[in-house]
């Protein structure tokens, strides 16, 4: 009777000490993502990430809401035309745990599709009472002669330099209130490229602008407006 107790509390203590000894992996940490059609060659996107789709279908000029996704680890990062379900391009990214970006896709061609630099996502403005922030983002590249392009408020301009295609802006301070903006060549505020009329920007708040070719057009282009 003496051997059955001890053995039975051997073996517990090794089932307990086995118990203790399990190993347990931390999840790695999310960052999250905002995707931006701008790729005029195809009209709706799939986007995969490691095999998983995120994105099931993204019309060209629109922006996905913030999605989640693993950090620290290279994924293969994958977009489909979603008429054809071909596989327009493949990048491989690590990104940041707890980071927020924006990926911008861009391209008139098969050649020249792909995503623009990560943009970390800004939420809030850093320029003080009554001023909003404003980044533009340029991706249209089909505007007849390449000119560098530039925003105006009201009839003002508002960017600190102007920029040509597959290019962007830092964040620089609007005033809070609603206004008229224009994007136009450089210097010529009469050269509607594209308005967004009657827009209100709320004090504290981010706002991206970005453009995007329009099939077939070579003077007017597409523009969206992201509030952050």
């Amino acid at each position: 009777m003496k051997n059955f107790l001890y053995l039975v509390l051997l073996t517990s203590v090794f089932i307990i000490g086995c118990k203790e000894d399990v190993m347990t992996f931390p999840e790695l940490s999310k960052a999250k993502i905002r995707f931006i059609n701008g790729i005029s060659s195809s009209e709706n996107l799939r986007i995969d990430i490691d095999s998983v789709t995120v994105s099931q279908s993204l019309s060209r000029g629109q922006f996905t809401s913030l999605i989640d996704i693993t950090a620290g680890k290279a994924l293969p990062w994958q977009v489909y035309d979603n008429t054809t379900k071909k596989l327009l391009f493949q990048s491989f990214y690590t990104v940041g745990p707890n980071g927020q970006y924006l990926m911008f896709m861009k391209g008139a061609s098969a050649n020249t599709v792909g995503f623009l630099a990560p943009i970390p996502d800004t939420v809030k403005s850093p320029f003080g009472a009554g001023n909003a922030a404003m980044r533009f983002v340029h991706l249209a590249e089909k505007v007849q002669g390449d000119p560098a392009l530039e925003i105006s408020l009201n009839g003002f301009a508002q960017t600190p330099f102007s920029i040509y295609s597959g290019d962007y802006t830092r964040l620089f301070p609007v005033k809070a209130g609603q206004f008229t903006l224009v994007i136009h060549d450089e210097g010529k505020p009469d050269t509607f490229r594209n308005t967004l009329p009657f827009y209100t920007y709320k004090e504290g708040k981010v706002y991206t602008v970005y453009t995007y070719d329009i099939p077939g057009e070579t003077q007017r282009i597409g523009a969206g407006i992201i509030e952050h």
